[in-house]
């Protein structure tokens, strides 16, 4: 028994089944902690239908996108979702504030429609996210408008943007 064991050692499979084994146990276990934390049925029950990101507007040196993510469950809810990006090497400026101001039907409820820095959901050097929950009466498409307000800079230069553009919110 000692011999088999041995030349099962020496064999270069036997090591990559054994580390593929603890892998698989590894999974498991934070599979079943995920699971009886509860998150695993939340996010069961609460599953999104993640809509593309779309360049809403762009310029020599920024882009908007937006896009959704629809509940499954509820085509009336899900998260309205906006990034403010810099390119071409500009950055996000720190210091100067951040607007974004959604105007929305009175048929969509929104959980925030002036959105600032403190709103932020995820945050680069040259890129800000902002997801903003909503519940629309009907589950027919909405239009938004949303006003932008910021300023990119480079190590050299700064520049203050300030639009307005029309987003379509789709009920997916």
């Amino acid at each position: 028994m000692l011999g088999e064991f041995l030349a099962d050692l020496r064999r270069p499979f036997f090591m990559r089944e054994v580390v593929e084994a603890k892998m698989a146990r590894n999974i498991n276990n934070k599979i079943k902690q995920v699971a009886r934390g509860g998150l695993l049925v939340t996010l069961m029950a609460c599953q999104a239908q993640a809509g593309e990101m779309k360049v809403i507007r762009s310029g020599d040196n920024y882009k908007i996108k937006t896009g959704a993510l629809i509940d499954t469950q509820n085509k009336k809810k899900g998260k309205l979702i906006i990034e403010v990006e810099a390119t071409a090497g500009w950055k996000m400026n720190e210091k100067a504030p951040v607007v974004v101001d959604i105007t929305a039907p009175e048929s969509i409820d929104l959980e925030n429609e002036k959105l600032r820095k403190s709103n932020i959901t995820h945050k680069k050097a040259n890129m800000y996210r902002f997801e903003v929950a909503y519940k629309k009466s009907t589950p027919a498409s909405v239009d938004l408008k949303i006003k932008f307000d910021f300023v990119i800079c480079t190590d050299t230069l700064c520049q203050k943007k300030r639009f307005e553009v029309s987003y379509s919110l789709s009920s997916g």
